[in-house]
């Protein structure tokens, strides 16, 4: 193992491991390595990836007039809208926290299921609403 000025050691291979704050998704984060004489031999820029899925959707109520569907969600995220496994209808939520799309007329007790996905591909828990 070697040591590294700062106390940090690699691997047997160059392998290691550092232990970080918490960084918000997206955030570049630059690894540099230095030799002994403090010059940089070599450095990596890698992006924080975003594990965390978007919490449930909040929906306002649907009945059997409603020709659309709002709410809100996770800003940029796509909200899709399902009853059974027919797709209903999808859309962006907006900057402001809150999406509307068409879906056509639904019957009382009709089950909606709706959910988003954000950008990097995390899908939230589903939102069930019972047609009124």
């Amino acid at each position: 193992m070697n040591k590294l000025k700062n106390g940090w050691k690699t691997g047997g291979k160059g392998s290691y491991k550092i232990q970080i704050s918490k960084q918000l998704a997206g955030k570049e984060i630059k690894v540099t390595e230095t030799n002994p004489s403090n010059q940089v031999v070599s450095s990596v820029i890698t992006k924080v990836l975003d594990k965390i899925p978007p919490v449930k959707p909040v929906v306002n109520k649907i009945t059997h007039t409603s020709k659309n569907v709002t709410g809100n969600g996770e800003k940029g995220a796509t909200v899709y809208i399902y009853t059974g496994k027919k797709l209903l209808g999808k859309t962006i939520v907006g900057k402001k926290g809150t999406f509307k799309t068409t879906i056509p007329l639904q019957k009382k007790g009709t089950r909606v299921s709706i959910y988003l996905v954000d950008t990097s591909g995390n899908k939230s828990p589903v939102k069930v609403s019972i047609v009124q």
